[in-house]
């Protein structure tokens, strides 16, 4: 239970609107619903719309029966949240998406079509609706006892397409029995982590995993006569499953006096992605499918393929506070190393795979320096100014290479290469932005934030793109 604190604007600053803590988390699938204030600080200076769905710091949410929030980031996407409290565990739940928003529409019209002499209705599609995953929808659930958190998500941004009995407007009208495509993702994740320090000095340690499953395909069966087909064809499929562990140390404290704060982090986090897909060939007039441990991008075109990237990342954080002022740091300091290999490979007319076109094997080192410097300032006790600033060393790599090309199984003389490429040293590499935004405490019980049009370094007052005083991120809370 935190002391109470004598100043009005300290009061506001600490349980209404709280300082989020000074670590890391593991992100939600396709990233964090972020509130404006957070925002507007580079993620660290946060609050309740951002620590109620935190497994490691939703006690931070200070509300005595629940809490909710709504947020508009932008015209089709929003973000509901919801707590309470029943006993001694704490619930949340979280809602960001854009609904049915980015669904390809089936359009098509009953025609009846002349098919192998004779007349039959089919519905009859102009063109095969996209998918292109733009639909993007993500829920979470959090549970917290005993001084742990565990949150389960769940991202959805898959569309498919599967119909049997269609015709496609084509030259000429294409007849299918079975047509079925499909883009996007489903991606669970579960995160544990806890609330407290476990020493004096710190250790708060969390740990997730995210499954990703991605989603990219074309299969038909094309009718070949009033009743036969030539069987089911894989026209390309690129699936591949990518599981992702992250576990992070939490913050060791290594100074703490006179109101600041200074801690140190490590971070640890694998990814992989692990490719068996179908492809399809002739055998007669019928259509048989083979496996790859790859991708197959269609016709005789194919590639065994695997990736893996390990990621270790201290960070080093600071924060100090006093009266109406609140200034923040953070300094990651990733060291990323990539492994990835393709081989090109044919398909043969009996099935089977031989080495064809380009071979490469590669390994990238990365490091991606990333610097943060926020404040918030209580201008009058109800109203707050969040500013941040980010510099980050973008992608500054070093990559080793060596390939090869192959013809129908055989090694193209003089094809063999080794590489090594260094990728720094070059203005562009350096992003810089300026973010603001506003905390406005209406009432005890009612909040709202927003960001600034004051965004990514443009500085205008009235401007309608990037104004000052044009709002962007509206968020708004309530509490009881």
């Amino acid at each position: 239970m935190q002391k109470k604190i004598i100043f009005s604007f300290m009061a506001v600053l600490l349980s209404i609107v709280t300082v989020g803590g000074i670590y890391a988390q593991v992100a939600l699938p396709g990233g964090n619903l972020e509130s404006p204030q957070s925002q507007a600080t580079q993620g660290r200076i946060r609050g309740m719309a951002d620590d109620f769905i935190r497994a490691d710091s939703y006690v931070n949410a200070k509300f005595e029966k629940w809490f909710g929030f709504t947020s508009f980031a932008s015209a089709d996407t929003a973000g509901l949240g919801f707590a309470t409290k029943i006993g001694s565990a704490y619930i949340s739940a979280l809602y960001r998406g854009n609904l049915w928003v980015g669904r390809g529409s089936k359009d098509f019209y009953d025609e009846n079509q002349e098919f192998y002499g004779n007349n039959r209705n089919f519905p009859t599609y102009e063109n095969i609706p996209d998918v292109t995953g733009n639909n993007n929808n993500t829920g979470a659930v959090l549970v917290g006892i005993n001084n742990m958190g565990f949150r389960l998500a769940y991202r959805h941004t898959f569309q498919s397409f599967k119909e049997n009995d269609i015709a496609v407007d084509d030259t000429p009208t294409a007849f299918y029995k079975d047509y079925q495509t499909g883009a996007g993702g489903f991606e669970p994740q579960i995160v544990w982590a806890m609330t407290k320090d476990l020493l004096p000095f710190g250790l708060r340690p969390y740990a997730g995993v995210n499954f990703l499953f991605d989603r990219n395909y074309l299969k038909t069966e094309a009718y070949t006569s009033a009743t036969g087909t030539s069987g089911e064809r894989t026209e390309r499929s690129s699936n591949y499953f990518s599981p992702t562990v992250t576990v992070n140390t939490g913050g060791f404290t290594f100074y703490n006096k006179n109101g600041f704060r200074f801690t140190g982090e490590v971070e640890y986090i694998l990814n992989m992605r692990i490719y068996n897909n179908d492809y399809s060939y002739m055998d007669g007039s019928t259509y048989k499918t083979n496996s790859v441990k790859g991708i197959y991008t269609g016709g005789t075109a194919a590639s065994e393929d695997s990736y893996l990237q390990n990621t270790i990342m201290p960070a080093f954080t600071g924060s100090w506070t006093k009266d109406k002022l609140a200034l923040r740091l953070r300094f990651n300091l990733p060291f990323i190393i990539r492994s990835q290999e393709k081989t090109g490979m044919q398909v043969m007319t009996d099935g089977n795979l031989r080495q064809h076109g380009d071979y490469e094997k590669s390994s990238t080192f990365i490091f991606a320096p990333d610097l943060r410097l926020v404040a918030q300032w209580w201008i009058i006790p109800k109203l707050a100014l969040n500013v941040g600033g980010r510099i980050t060393a973008n992608n500054l790599n070093i990559r080793t290479s060596e390939g090869s090309s192959y013809n129908e199984g055989n090694m193209i003389a003089n094809s063999s290469y080794t590489r090594k490429q260094y990728n720094y040293a070059n203005d562009s590499r350096i992003l810089a932005r300026l973010d603001a935004g506003f905390t406005v405490n209406a009432t005890d019980n009612f909040w709202f934030e927003v960001t600034s049009g004051l965004q990514n370094n443009v500085v205008s007052i009235f401007d309608s793109a990037a104004g000052f005083l044009r709002f962007t991120n509206i968020l708004a809370g309530v509490k009881f």
